[in-house]
């Protein structure tokens, strides 16, 4: 996630430096909106099934704290939680009790 962040924000700015250098304009605002709106659009779809108990639990949690966009909400408590456990697993140079 962070490396597509760093390259869309290394793409923002090489356009904006192309556009603003050698077509001797300045970005506007709706511009960047545009750019990054069309590097960051969600074609993928992914579904999964839950039972009876766990849907409850979900309509539970989203209602009492007033969850409204659900799958924004899904899409990044998965992906924090695969974030986290990537950089727990990061290879490292050496071993954890070498470091110590």
């Amino acid at each position: 996630m962070q490396s597509s962040v760093r390259q869309l924000t290394h793409q923002l700015f090489a356009h904006y430096f192309f556009l603003y250098y050698f077509c001797g304009r300045k970005m506007k605002d709706e511009d960047k909106k545009i750019s990054q709106r069309s590097n960051l659009t969600r074609n993928n779809r992914v579904a999964f099934v839950c039972n009876d108990e766990e849907t409850k639990m979900l309509n539970r949690f989203f209602d009492k704290y007033h969850i409204q966009n659900k799958s924004r909400w899904l899409r990044e408590t998965i992906v924090t939680a695969v974030l986290k456990q990537m950089e727990k697993d990061y290879p490292t140079l050496f071993r954890e009790n070498e470091m110590k």
